[in-house]
């Protein structure tokens, strides 16, 4: 049988879960998030996301 890693393993896969949770963390209010987001806009780091009011 041959083992093989889960996707959730995977750095690309972590990366994106992660910044799932900091852009549902911001949506929800929170002060921290809203400012990583701000910054990742600002900077241009992210594409395709609508601003936070």
């Amino acid at each position: 049988m041959v083992k093989t890693r889960r996707n959730e393993s995977e750095p690309p896969i972590r990366l994106a879960g992660r910044w799932a949770g900091c852009l549902r963390a911001a949506l929800q209010g929170s002060t921290l998030e809203k400012g990583i987001v701000k910054e990742a806009l600002d900077r241009r780091r992210t594409v395709a996301f609508h601003q936070l009011s």
